[in-house]
């Protein structure tokens, strides 16, 4: 995996965090529109609760949805680390801003007051300064 590659999954990382955290929104909207219906007939009886049902179940995949999004907080965090120990200020700024804040080549160039030209040549030797773990 080049250091391109390997600093890329951040931005993989948040939009996978973002549609983890609409799934589970969308199932605590499942579990929560499971209603019980009262009357002074029984007309049959259940050992199962519906309610207490879809709670359980939300519960469990709330927990796991919320280990796999740890997991990726980790994994951006290593990325944000290893961003973090570059030396120089301006490849340490560019990296973070392409990086970590996702911005497009224009407005990091408009950022940093470059040409768009020379924030490429800074970009190459910026990677050279990241340490992966690979």
């Amino acid at each position: 995996m080049s250091t391109k590659e390997w600093l890329s999954r951040a931005w993989k990382i948040d939009n996978e965090i973002t549609a983890l955290e609409r799934e589970l929104l969308s199932a605590k909207e499942r579990m929560l529109s499971v209603t019980a219906h009262y009357s002074d007939i029984k007309v049959q009886t259940s050992k199962s609760n519906k309610t207490e049902d879809a709670t359980l179940k939300y519960i469990e995949y709330k927990n796991k949805l919320e280990c796999h999004i740890d997991d990726l907080y980790a994994v951006k965090c290593e990325i944000a680390d290893a961003i973090s120990k570059v030396t120089n200020p301006t490849y340490r700024t560019l990296l973070e801003l392409r990086y970590l804040r996702y911005m497009t080549w224009e407005k990091i160039a408009v950022e940093l007051d470059i040409t768009f030209q020379w924030v490429h040549v800074l970009h190459k030797r910026a990677l050279k300064k990241i340490k992966t773990v690979d």
